[in-house]
């Protein structure tokens, strides 16, 4: 993974100290193709404010519990979980299983919806509502009428 980063940062040295244009840009087209193939768990930009990303956890426990039968018996519980973010949207699946001596029951469950405006584009929106009011109400102020000179 460090080696794959020391590799890009040298073709961005080498393509910043290129000086003709036809070699400008297929250093672009090289950091393109470079940058759009992350490790795994990174983010990556694809346009002006779409982010794809994925997470994953996984838990698991075991443990000896005594049964009705007088016995010993294994129980384990697992938990695995993927979240992904994509172009807007949250993708979401989770499997659970619990296990006695092997017997195993579970369920799955998955969930997609569209996520709420990203930080920067409430930002954006708060900032031009803010604009909006500020214009409205200077413009939109009653004209006062000119005092009158005293005859």
């Amino acid at each position: 993974s460090s080696l794959q980063q020391l590799k890009r940062s040298l073709r961005l040295v080498s393509c910043v100290s290129l000086l003709t244009r036809a070699m400008a840009m297929k250093c672009v087209l090289a950091l393109l193709l470079a940058s759009a193939t992350p490790a795994a768990g990174q983010a990556t930009f694809l346009g002006r404010f779409s982010v794809t990303s994925q997470t994953s956890s996984y838990m698991s426990s075991s443990m000896m519990v005594a049964g009705r039968d007088g016995q010993m018996h294994t129980q384990t519980h697992e938990v695995r979980t993927q979240v992904d973010h994509n172009h807007g949207v949250h993708h979401e699946m989770t499997t659970e299983s619990r296990c006695t001596d092997g017997h195993c029951q579970g369920h799955m469950s998955m969930l997609s919806m569209p996520e709420g405006p990203s930080r920067y584009q409430r930002m954006r929106m708060s900032l031009r509502e803010l604009l909006t009011r500020l214009t409205e109400t200077r413009y939109r102020q009653p004209l006062q009428p000119a005092s009158q000179p005293a005859l």
